[in-house]
């Protein structure tokens, strides 16, 4: 049998991502912020850039008020929309998780604004601390919009809708 195959089936219809070369950016809709026992947070969504279910690598970057952040992996991820669930994102979740011995997580998925102004500023504040590494720094230097490396792909997984 074919080794890509038996991997394929063997993980239960998820694989490795291309590499961030390849797909520097994607786009989620129906997306969540999920939060493991170490304190990491990945994007899981649906990926509008090539139609399936997303789990991201650790992020380490947000922008709030462009929804835009970027991952350990260094792919930037553009959130459009409000935040949801999609089947096929939840697949994948489940799977990463089990793959990388998650066990436990929470979802910790802000009312983020598009834009934030006055009256969203408490959510948008919220948002940008989920990646207090970097976030925390950038806002106080008012530099979020950056250049991002590219580096190796660490992990996201993804999946198709059958």
């Amino acid at each position: 049998m074919d080794p890509d195959l038996l991997q394929l089936l063997v993980s239960g219809g998820v694989w490795r991502t291309a590499s961030v070369s390849e797909a520097p950016q994607i786009v989620l809709e129906s997306w969540t912020v999920r939060q493991l026992e170490n304190g990491d947070r990945h994007f899981v969504g649906w990926n509008c850039t090539h139609h399936e279910g997303r789990a991201s690598s650790k992020i380490i970057q947000f922008d709030p008020v462009t929804l835009r952040g970027v991952t350990r992996s260094g792919r930037v991820y553009e959130l459009r929309g409000k935040p949801g669930h999609d089947r096929d994102a939840e697949h994948v979740w489940s799977s990463w998780c089990r793959i990388n011995g998650a066990e436990k997580w929470t979802d910790v998925t802000p009312k983020a604004p598009r834009r934030a102004d006055d009256a969203d500023a408490a959510a948008a504040a919220d948002f940008a601390r989920m990646c207090a590494e970097k976030s925390q720094e950038l806002l106080a230097l008012d530099e979020l919009e950056q250049e991002v490396p590219v580096a190796k792909d660490f992990g996201p997984f993804r999946g198709r809708r059958q």
